[in-house]
């Protein structure tokens, strides 16, 4: 038999003494692998354009950091934005969580050529679900999620969370006010005689718009829970970083050389485009108001949804579409910048006063 003193000696070597030092680093070792084995596994399928898929690396990084999450990446890449593919490179390094690239489906034969941006959205990832679903059951057993989440384009692919027996989520990068309106649209479209554009009274939502209420309309109206997990907003980065790895050396050097809050903030977003009269007043309008700017420009399109999938890209040339020498007029004043700016890093600096 062994003694009580005896048990004693042994526990204090093992948790003490250094003859239990290789015992306690195998323990060790043996507990960060079984955590890392049990760890969930998020697939998160994102839709095309920057607007969509850098929320998308906000959440994964959260899932990340605060709650232990593997996660994998779906994406998209529309072929002609440089920034989103650069984007999924700074992502994968260093590699923080895996992406997988998806092919765009080939939609031409589906669609017009004025649809909306929004209809075109939805009829691509309906077509990417063979593409997603094959990707995905592709995965080792061991590797495969545990939980699917999806942007607001991509809920025809909540039926593979169904056939792999997992909770399933629609991620939604927005307001309490769009989310409030999104659920509630089925009603309006029972209850609103014409177009919405047009009614003289305000749209009421039962329940009002505050975080308690919407819990009350999406019981009513869409019976599933929502959860507010925002706000994501990506933090203040040191000099020489960016909130999303890229960055103009140029624009932050011209930045930096103006006074405290005096430059003026122009950006339409990354998909805004305006018509050529329209950009022309604007272009006057800045140059008159003799006020130092950073106007971020996409080329004029006919389709209000041109420059949704090629935003990012760097190859136009500013000088083709604005007012003739408004570039040598202005360049002491203002910086024109084509297409693409971290925004979220400019607002930050302190030298804009006014977006």
């Amino acid at each position: 038999m062994v003694g009580r003193e005896e048990i004693k000696e042994m526990v204090r070597k093992i948790m003490v003494d250094k003859d239990g030092q290789a015992i306690r680093g195998r323990v060790k070792g043996l507990k960060l692998s079984a955590a890392k084995a049990w760890s969930p596994h998020a697939a998160i399928l994102c839709s095309p354009g920057l607007g969509h898929l850098i929320p998308v690396l906000e959440l994964a990084k959260r899932l990340l950091t605060h709650r232990n999450f593997t996660v994998t990446i779906f994406a998209i890449p529309s072929p002609a934005s440089k920034t989103e593919s650069e984007l999924l490179k700074a992502a994968a390094t260093p590699k923080f969580f895996d992406i997988i690239e998806l092919p765009p489906p080939d939609i031409s034969g589906c669609i017009g050529p004025d649809v909306a941006v929004a209809t075109l959205l939805a009829v691509m990832m309906c077509e990417v679900r063979p593409a997603f679903r094959s990707a995905i059951l592709g995965m080792k057993y061991s590797l495969l999620p545990t939980v699917l989440i999806v942007d607001l384009f991509s809920t025809e692919s909540l039926s593979i969370g169904d056939e792999l027996g997992i909770p399933k989520y629609v991620y939604i990068a927005s307001t309490t006010w769009f989310v409030a309106l999104t659920i509630y649209v089925p009603v309006f479209d029972k209850e609103v005689e014409g177009e919405y554009v047009d009614q003289t009274e305000p749209l009421r939502i039962l329940g009002g718009l505050g975080a308690q209420n919407n819990r009350y309309v999406t019981g009513r109206v869409a019976r599933v829970p929502v959860y507010p997990i925002g706000p994501l907003t990506k933090p203040v980065q040191t000099t020489g970083s960016t909130s999303t790895g890229l960055r103009d050396e140029g624009l932050f050097n011209w930045l930096d050389k103006r006074p405290c809050e005096s430059v003026i903030f122009v950006s339409l977003g990354s998909g805004g485009t305006v018509s050529l009269e329209q950009m022309i007043k604007m272009a006057w309008g800045l140059e008159l108001s003799k006020q130092r700017f950073i106007w971020v420009v996409l080329p004029p399109a006919k389709s209000i949804y041109a420059a949704f999938f090629t935003s990012g890209n760097r190859d136009d040339d500013p000088s083709t579409y604005l007012p003739k020498e408004f570039l040598t007029r202005t360049r002491d004043v203002g910086l024109v910048v084509p297409l693409w700016t971290p925004q979220v890093d400019i607002l930050s600096h302190p030298s804009i006063r006014v977006f």
